[in-house]
């Protein structure tokens, strides 16, 4: 069986660890990737008149050719996309109907948020099944999309870059800029409102000593959340040093996007995979994996604070949890683990 995944290539690799399973589970994987030009790929989810300038659409438009002929070659049985995958949506009803393809699409983002894609929304109705990390957007998409199979998912790790690190590989340079109260690594979603949900938390705990890295200018939040002076250290880390950070922050804070409203990121198995201790902001589906007394969670500022003073020096109960998750995580659910549950789905 052959299956033909399309879409932008981003740093998380979710598509290629996706892929990778597929490949596992003995498919035929071909990878057909969009490479825009100059700063379009990041600013693509973000600036909708962008994505309408001229020039940005020949892109798309030459993309959505060359997707069209390398599997008029290839001849695929699965079309796989994440979002929309790049693609307009008569080319998605083009595999459908054309290429007779199960067309198929994994939903990790808000498709009617108007700060993303907006091909996605169009494209849905295409799609004969569509994966969803977000139950509450399940309702919207099916009102849009009634005769395609919709089904819950949940999200991956990738076990071969999320790994505790070993102590001889950190060196003292790594201690003194790693070494901290609490660490965040994530976006700032380029000045959207996201990027204002977390630093309007992170900026609570600036009394402590916080390290943020992440792009999307983390620095032009400072003017509207100055408690953020000198917490911004850098853009995104490589994933070695981010496996440092892991085990030398004392607490690392995971704050999901705010549209996730029931379920939670990747960043959940992989700081556990990492040996990192976690205070993550509270979502319902996290109880689907861990129990209660798992998982450090919080909901609201309050119970933020008791729990970030009462952490820091509880060394031996974060040793713990964060032994005990680590032994829950390893080896479960990998991207890997989630082409199967979606092969199993869809054949």
């Amino acid at each position: 069986m052959k299956l033909l995944i399309s879409g932008y290539a981003w740093r998380g690799g979710m598509l290629n660890y996706l892929g990778k399973g597929f490949e596992q589970n003995n498919l035929d994987v071909k990878y057909v990737f969009f490479h825009a030009k100059g700063s379009f790929a990041s600013k693509f989810l973000n600036e909708f008149s962008r994505f309408q300038s001229v020039s940005n659409l020949i892109e798309l438009e030459k993309y959505n050719k060359f997707v069209i002929k390398k599997a008029q070659e290839f001849e695929p049985n699965i079309l796989f996309v994440t979002g929309g995958g790049r693609l307009f949506p008569e080319t998605v009803k083009y595999f459908k109907e054309v290429l007779k393809c199960k067309t198929v699409c994994y939903i990790a983002d808000n498709p009617f948020d108007s700060s993303r894609d907006p091909l996605v929304g169009m494209s849905l109705r295409f799609f004969t099944h569509i994966f969803v990390c977000e139950k509450s957007w399940i309702q919207n998409i099916s009102n849009v999309s009634p005769y395609s199979i919709i089904k819950p998912i949940s999200v991956g790790y990738n076990p071969e870059k999320f790994y505790p690190i070993q102590d001889n590989t950190i060196t003292l340079n790594d201690f003194k800029k790693y070494s901290c109260d609490i660490s965040f690594t994530g976006s700032n979603y380029n000045n959207n409102a996201e990027g204002a949900y977390r630093a309007g938390i992170l900026a609570q705990l600036s009394t402590y000593d916080l390290r943020i890295w992440g792009n999307g200018n983390w620095n032009k939040r400072i003017k509207y959340f100055p408690e953020l002076t000198g917490c911004i250290k850098g853009e995104f880390l490589s994933f070695e040093n981010l496996l440092k950070l892991y085990k030398l922050s004392k607490i690392n804070m995971n704050l999901p996007s705010p549209q996730i409203i029931t379920g939670f990121q990747p960043r959940v198995f992989e700081i556990a995979a990492a040996k990192g201790f976690q205070i993550i902001d509270y979502r319902d589906d996290l109880l689907d994996f861990f129990s209660k007394d798992e998982m450090v969670t919080f909901k609201g500022p309050k119970e933020l604070r008791e729990k970030t003073n009462y952490f820091l020096y509880n060394e031996n109960e974060r040793i713990q949890i964060t032994e005990h998750l680590y032994q829950k995580v390893k080896n479960n659910y990998s991207w890997q683990s989630i082409s199967k549950i979606i092969l199993d789905n869809i054949t």
